[in-house]
């Protein structure tokens, strides 16, 4: 019916939506006059106006309508008005994350919405040379939280097209401190590529522009079940992470390009100096932006992380994770070291037949170190064993000096542990043993 409607009345619809603020008769629509074009592309256009015959003060909003071009396209319509349901199911909920909803029309379609000053992320980076990392994690913070508020919403909203452009720092401009930006209420724009529970259909095609924010599920032309899942919109929150470390927008093909770790090394790399940090800022780039999205953390895990990295950063000995001391011990070893995500443990990189390892107990909340050391090809065979066995007795009682219950296994290794809160009350006494310990029992035996 909507089809035949469309079809019938084909030429009125077209000539109802062209607007044209400096023509009278073009510039009014409804009760609504038309001051100036905001924006205009693809299938719809913006514009400012205000609300005819009204004696509110506040009396300015946005109006976006579908253009001539998109009113054939049942995808394109469809698209339009669920961004429209969307706004209205945030606002209905109280979320004021997206413009907030004013009313709407079906012919021409129309939204009436509020206007939210500010600037776009795109235009805060271009107008900030340089990011201190801290600064990078609060706002990314407060971007995954006005995400996270959309998902938890009642229509259960997803915005999948998170891009520079499309995020507002209300109330900042170009020439505000960056303080200003951090403490700036993150707000998102532009929800026609939104899904929210209560809706079926099609989704239009991405933006040829910024592709590299993309998704890989939302590319294919036929859209099917998994772009509707909040972890898209994680995926395009891991490139956001990504635009606001480097400074750039993240390549066509992100996650499935084969150098893509390497990419966001370098990026990572520049951004911070600190090893642990920039172990934990690497991984969860490239945790989020995974091809497969059941490989990909949940957004609530994502913000978990960020806080747990602005604890570290400040060092709140009281809030600060315990397996950031695992990993930051280990590091200071100044030998490679494989971390397990899973059971928050550490190996450090040795020669074969020895074992170095370092992990986090919950019980007692406790670090424990495993070290095992058997004698290799490029070992003395005559001393190995006394001269092994002086170096676990010395690096157990360098230990013990610190606060570690230590046991010697005869002479093949130590095993022992320490309580996290004495660790971190002497952070830089533990790091500065554990590399005269590394030193020692990695060091070769002649």
């Amino acid at each position: 019916q909507a089809r035949q409607f469309l079809e019938r009345y084909r030429l009125a619809i077209q000539s109802l939506a062209m607007m044209d603020s400096k023509m009278p008769g073009y510039d009014t629509v409804h009760d609504y006059r038309t001051i100036n074009r905001i924006a205009s592309k693809g299938s719809s256009s913006v514009w400012l106006c205000e609300q005819s015959g009204s004696t509110e003060q506040d009396n300015y909003f946005a109006l976006k309508i579908m253009s001539t071009s998109g009113i054939d396209d049942p995808i394109e319509r469809e698209s339009f008005r669920r961004g429209i349901e969307s706004l209205f199911l945030l606002k209905k909920d109280g979320i004021d994350v997206g413009p907030d909803y004013i009313t709407h029309y079906e012919i021409p379609l129309l939204l009436v919405m509020e206007i939210i000053n500010g600037s776009s992320a795109k235009v805060f980076r271009e107008n900030v040379d340089a990011l201190e990392v801290r600064d990078v994690l609060t706002l990314f913070l407060n971007l995954c939280r006005s995400v996270l508020r959309c998902h938890r919403s009642d229509g259960a909203v997803l915005h999948r097209d998170l891009k520079p452009s499309n995020i507002i720092l209300e109330n900042w401009y170009p020439g505000y401190d960056v303080d200003d930006a951090i403490t700036s209420p993150v707000r998102l724009i532009n929800f026609d590529l939104s899904w929210h529970r209560f809706t079926t259909g099609n989704t239009k095609a991405i933006s040829a522009e910024d592709i590299g924010f993309y998704a890989p599920e939302q590319k294919p032309k036929a859209n099917g079940s998994l772009p509707r899942t909040a972890l898209t919109d994680v995926y395009m929150l891991g490139m956001m992470f990504y635009y606001l470390l480097a400074g750039e927008s993240p390549p066509d093909g992100g996650g499935r390009l084969g150098n893509w770790g390497d990419i966001v090394k370098s990026s990572v790399r520049s951004a911070t100096q600190g090893l642990v940090l920039r172990n934990r800022l690497m991984r969860l780039v490239l945790s989020m932006s995974e091809s497969s999205p059941d490989d990909r953390p949940d957004l609530d895990s994502v913000t978990a992380s960020l806080e747990g990295m602005r604890y570290w950063l400040d060092y709140d000995v009281k809030a600060i994770n315990p397996d950031y001391l695992v990993e930051y011990l280990s590091l200071t070893t100044g030998r490679g070291v494989s971390w397990n995500e899973d059971n928050l443990s550490a190996s450090i990189e040795a020669n074969q037949t020895t074992v170095f390892e370092l992990r986090y107990s919950q019980r007692g909340s406790r670090v424990e170190i495993r070290f095992i050391r058997r004698r290799s090809d490029s070992d003395n065979r005559a001393n190995f064993g006394k001269r092994m066995n002086e170096k676990l007795a010395s690096s157990a009682n360098l230990l013990r000096e610190i606060g570690w219950e230590v046991d010697k296994n005869s002479n093949l290794g130590i095993t022992g542990s320490c309580r996290t809160n004495v660790i971190a009350e002497n952070l830089t006494q533990h790091a500065t043993t554990f590399r005269r310990i590394a030193d020692s029992l990695l060091g070769p035996i002649e």
